[in-house]
């Protein structure tokens, strides 16, 4: 493995879900997100729930230096990450630790707010809806984007089954990123949260991944990571997680395997609103 942002030899999982998932989910998603916002030169952008930046490290090079973007997130690794990156890009990028349901930010700060993917791990997601809109300025504009449901995902859906099955855990809460619901629930919630104009729209990529192994691998920790109270502790009980989940899912695998790569789409929900 390469090494982590910080010089170690080992990178973390902050470090290991840029360099892996980065190229080839979120940074083709990131297009998608921001041919719909539409970032202008001078704009004011937050990028809720950022982690390793790659939405806001790209809005910085299309806002240019007269505009300005803060990147939030709750964990610190994340933002470490997403600190090297901008430095090395030579972006500007303002980021802050903090909850996207109780931003430390004035009303009314933001013209754009956007939020690739997270909304889905908001205990209260109508609260996080309900500070982008205390945060945006008057017809300022909202886009994110969530997975369609996890039954849309069929090589996700054989992991984390087959996951929840050996650690004997609830399914919703090891296929957190699969849980928000359909289109009608996003609609909803940005209505309720006071959003005018709110458009939810489907989209599906296509995304590969070079190493099928890896894949399987980070997809099961970060299965295992939302679950700590049956917290693997040893290499050895990753290991036979890892082995075991690879063993049951292995025939749904094998029709996404395209010679030594793994290959599938992924449909999403892109909504937009108006404050």
């Amino acid at each position: 493995m390469p090494d982590g942002e910080d010089g170690r030899s080992d990178p973390g999982p902050a470090e290991l879900f840029e360099q892996f998932f980065g190229p080839s989910i979120f940074a083709p998603w990131t297009r998608v997100l921001l041919d719909h916002a539409d970032p202008r030169p001078t704009e004011q952008v937050l990028d809720l729930a950022c982690a390793t930046g790659t939405v806001a490290r790209k809005t910085a090079s299309l806002v240019q230096d007269d505009g300005r973007v803060v990147g939030l997130d709750i964990d610190p690794d994340m933002l470490r990450v997403a600190r090297g990156r901008a430095a090395s890009e030579n972006v500007s990028v303002e980021w802050i630790r903090g909850d996207a349901m109780d931003v430390d930010l004035p009303d009314d700060s933001f013209d754009l707010v956007l939020c690739q993917q997270g909304l889905q791990f908001f205990s209260e997601p109508i609260r996080a809806l309900r500070e982008a809109a205390r945060l945006l300025r008057e017809g300022g504009r909202i886009v994110l984007n969530v997975w369609k449901p996890l039954a849309h995902h069929p090589v996700y859906e054989a992991l984390l089954e087959a996951e929840a099955r050996h650690l004997g855990a609830d399914l919703e809460t090891v296929a957190t990123p699969f849980t928000f619901g359909g289109a009608d629930r996003l609609a909803d919630l940005m209505n309720g949260a006071g959003f005018d104009d709110v458009e939810v729209t489907e989209r599906t990529l296509d995304v590969e991944f070079p190493d099928p192994d890896t894949f399987v691998m980070l997809t099961v920790m970060a299965g295992a990571a939302v679950v700590p109270e049956l917290a693997l502790e040893t290499e050895e009980e990753r290991t036979e997680l890892i082995d075991a989940v690879s063993r049951d899912s292995g025939e749904v695998l094998e029709e996404y395997r395209d010679g030594d790569r793994l290959a599938f789409a992924m449909p999403n929900q892109i909504a937009v609103g108006y404050a």
